[in-house]
């Protein structure tokens, strides 16, 4: 059995896209996970304090784990210096992070300009693997690593793999009466533009519902004109899963995994973006829109259009398949052996389920 780390985004987060990330990382590497001891370190917190990494058993267990992986999010920046970064790590407690795997990692547009600074340079050529190649969800993050001297794909973000052609077959084509939309409270804020996406949802909508996916969205939206029509979803995951499993209803908004994990439940989606991120989704055809161009939402909300996300799955199992055993290996778990044999590839081994 080998010992596995998910450096997770969900730990101590504002948000709960976050959680839908860490549940889709979770889902595509089962292949990976099962039949191992998989542990869980946070990435927005300081998981090795500079004392811990010469006395502590976490951080030894840590060092020697046999695969690490830092988990999906815009925590790649080229300026490491700034205050609080995503992935909360420095010079002086970066050991036990040594020769960690991105999985599905972007870059943020704020934190990343053209050059990194000596020290974010040093830092992350310190962090990542020279050995294995990184899965990144947009081809910039992909060029940053090559810059360091590193090797990456662009697989698309995890959350995306979900929606394979069989899949979004079966994501409705036409309007519904409901809808459940999201805001975005950080970034991208038009306060005046949000007031026209709700008074669109509200005219073209029997009912509308809002899941807050962070607690700033939930207080935004208190803010506007109209929120007494508004119905509110507990702000819990499974909750709004439950309510878009037991509901024929439309997704209209600016969080971007809120609208992913509806396109996952099977709903119509139409994404808004407020930043880069939407728009590196875009090129799989997730159906995004700008967010100030009320027209083509209004449209596109009373057209019929069809789901068809592309990701490449070649080259996910092309990366996958890294972490599984070849046939020369040789592994004591026989439950490899299993799982190698009779799984034509990593991304069959739970298609088939």
């Amino acid at each position: 059995m080998k010992r596995i780390i998910l450096f997770d985004t969900s730990i101590a987060t504002q948000n709960k896209g976050d959680e839908i990330i860490m549940e889709s990382v979770r889902r595509e590497l089962e292949p990976v996970l099962k039949g191992n001891f998989v542990y869980n370190f946070p990435t927005h917190l300081v998981s090795f304090p500079f004392g811990h990494q010469f006395t502590s058993s976490k951080a030894n267990l840590a060092k020697n784990a046999n695969l690490k992986f830092i988990c999906g999010t815009n925590l790649f920046w080229t300026n490491m210096l700034r205050p609080n970064p995503l992935l909360n790590v420095n010079i002086m407690n970066y050991k036990p992070m040594r020769k960690s795997i991105l999985m599905g990692v972007g870059y943020d547009g704020v934190k990343c300009s053209d050059h990194f600074d000596p020290y974010s340079k040093m830092l992350w050529k310190r962090v990542l693997s020279h050995k294995y190649v990184h899965s990144t969800r947009d081809d910039k993050t992909v060029e940053y690593l090559n810059m360091l001297g590193l090797k990456a794909i662009n697989t698309s973000c995890p959350t995306l793999w979900k929606l394979t052609p069989e899949h979004c077959k079966d994501i409705p084509t036409k309007k519904a009466d409901k809808v459940v939309f999201t805001l975005s409270s950080t970034g991208g804020i038009n306060r005046e533009n949000d007031q026209k996406i709700i008074d669109c949802l509200l005219k073209n909508y029997k009912e509308v519902y809002f899941w807050s996916q962070t607690y700033g969205g939930y207080k935004t939206l208190r803010s506007y004109e109209n929120c007494d029509k508004i119905k509110y979803i507990d702000p819990e995951l499974n909750e709004y899963r439950k309510f878009l499993l037991e509901n024929d209803v439309d997704y209209v908004g600016t969080r971007l995994h809120g609208g992913v994990f509806a396109m996952q439940n099977k709903k119509r989606a139409i994404n808004l973006s407020v930043d880069h991120r939407a728009e590196e989704f875009d090129r799989y055809h997730i159906n995004v829109l700008p967010q100030d161009d009320i027209q083509a939402i209004d449209e596109k909300i009373n057209s019929d259009f069809a789901t068809a996300v592309t990701v490449d799955y070649k080259i996910v199992n092309e990366w996958l398949s890294q972490f599984l055993p070849s046939e020369n290996d040789v592994e004591d778990d026989e439950y490899y052996h299993c799982l190698l044999y009779t799984s034509p590839s990593p991304r069959d081994a739970h298609e088939s389920r």
